[in-house]
């Protein structure tokens, strides 16, 4: 074989390898949706359209806002990425529900069925989710800033740095809620029920805890400068390095309370009982002052 004949072949494999590089390419599967591409599944989109129910469908990345949704069954549907702007999901069966990082801002959930949905991300800011089932939800990273959550269900929920900045949580019940480094200034959370929830490194400066169950809740290094705690039930609570600077805690119980290294420089503690006490052997044993019934699931 001549010189210039090896040559011509080694150039002439070189371009066929080339070739075939180019063939896998072109037939390499496209990538994924994003949040920009995403489209629902047509005959899913009609037949929620036409019935009202559309469980387990593919809903993903649909423009459904301002829609009228009341009492639609959307149990274990993919909506992630889905606008619902303005909807009305009032009393909407929407447990196990994908919304991640949907938009449901200014939409009504009134009495809604969220029990164990994934909503990480979503944008429910200005939302109507009173007296809704959160149960065991998924909010990580949410905004809900200034929703109205009143009377609400959000025990054992996960809401880790969710922004509820001015939220509306009168009487909610968020017994063992995760609800680590989570912004709660200015919400209001009178009468609500946070018993043994974690609130270490959470921003609750100004907030209003007026009569709140907080026994044996962890509040490690929080802000709550200048929060309203008057008559609150803190016994067990953890505020070791919190901030209670400002704080006003008269007639709040901190029977068996944990204050290392909190600050409580200008606080109001006229009143308060149990201040350095430990919990009796009755009070550890004592239940959460309040019962909560959850609505039946339709």
């Amino acid at each position: 074989m001549t010189l210039r004949t090896s040559v011509t072949l080694i150039v002439l494999a070189t371009a066929c390898s080339a070739c075939s590089l180019n063939s896998i390419g072109a037939n390499k599967p496209s990538k994924p949706a994003t949040a920009n591409n995403l489209s629902p599944s047509p005959s899913h989109l009609k037949q929620l359209q036409e019935t009202n129910r559309c469980q387990g469908c593919d809903l993903e990345g649909a423009d459904l806002s301002g829609a009228d949704l009341k009492a639609a069954n959307l149990q274990g549907a993919n909506l992630s990425g889905a606008n619902l702007s303005g909807a009305n999901l009032s009393q909407a069966n929407l447990i196990t529900t994908y919304l991640v990082r949907a938009n449901l801002s200014q939409s009504n959930l009134q009495k809604a069925y969220l029990h164990g949905a994934y909503l990480t991300g979503t944008n429910l800011s200005g939302a109507n989710l009173k007296q809704a089932d959160l149960f065991a939800v998924k909010l990580s990273g949410a905004d809900l800033n200034k929703a109205n959550l009143m009377g609400a269900s959000l025990a054992v929920a996960s809401l880790p740095k969710v922004n509820l900045n001015g939220a509306n949580l009168l009487g909610t019940y968020l017994h063992a809620a995760d609800l680590i480094e989570t912004n709660l200034s200015g919400a209001n959370l009178s009468q609500a029920d946070l018993s043994a929830a974690d609130l270490s490194r959470a921003n609750l400066s100004g907030a209003n805890l007026k009569g709140t169950n907080l026994k044996r809740a962890s509040f490690i290094a929080a802000n709550l400068k200048g929060a309203s705690l008057q008559g609150a039930s803190l016994l067990g609570a953890y505020l070791a390095e919190a901030d209670l600077t400002q704080a006003h805690l008269s007639t709040a119980n901190l029977t068996g309370a944990k204050l290392e290294r909190a600050n409580l420089d200008d606080a109001d503690l006229k009143g308060a009982v149990g201040l350095n006490r430990p919990l009796s052997t009755s009070e550890v044993a004592q239940p959460s002052q309040q019962n909560f019934h959850p609505q039946q699931d339709h």
